[in-house]
């Protein structure tokens, strides 16, 4: 099993790699780079994660994927049930980085611009708009996995 985690992590990393490396006119991994996105995402959601006090049922999932330590039945709910909101939090968090992206995109608010100037917010607001929900799958792909293998470990169990 700790093969098989360590070939993918180093897939991963070599796709990773490769994506900075190989440009082939799309601008490479940068691209997908937006600071704003990634803010709108990540703050909202880390103040969520404290305020809920969810920390310690998230830290389960992990330590369920190491398969370090046992958990009881009751923490391995609690944890599946604190991963089932965070999956919910963060896919409208992406819902509503795509709202802004696109109500940036109208020029709402903006004084009286023309030309490149307009065409610059346009460009800007939609690099929100689709990198919020680019985000929002990506953390999505990542909670639902830890979530699905907390999943695994308590049908295990109930056997």
């Amino acid at each position: 099993m700790k093969v098989k985690k360590a070939i993918a992590v180093i897939i991963a990393l070599l796709i990773l790699a490769l994506g900075v490396v190989i440009d082939k006119g799309f601008g490479g991994l940068a691209t997908y780079w937006n600071a704003p996105s990634l803010l709108f995402i990540m703050i909202p959601l880390i103040s969520i994660l404290v305020l809920s006090d969810n920390l310690n049922e998230l830290v389960i999932g992990i330590g369920v994927i190491n398969g370090k330590k046992e958990y009881t039945m009751k923490e391995l709910h609690s944890s599946k049930n604190a991963y089932n909101m965070i999956i919910k939090v963060v896919l409208s968090l992406s819902i509503l980085g795509t709202l802004i992206g696109i109500i940036n995109m109208s020029g709402y608010g903006q004084a009286d611009w023309s030309g490149l100037e307009l065409l610059h917010l346009y460009h800007a607001g939609l690099s929100v708009a689709l990198l919020t929900i680019v985000y929002g799958i990506i953390l999505n792909i990542f909670f639902y996995a830890i979530k699905s293998r907390i999943n695994k470990e308590i049908i295990y169990r109930e056997r």
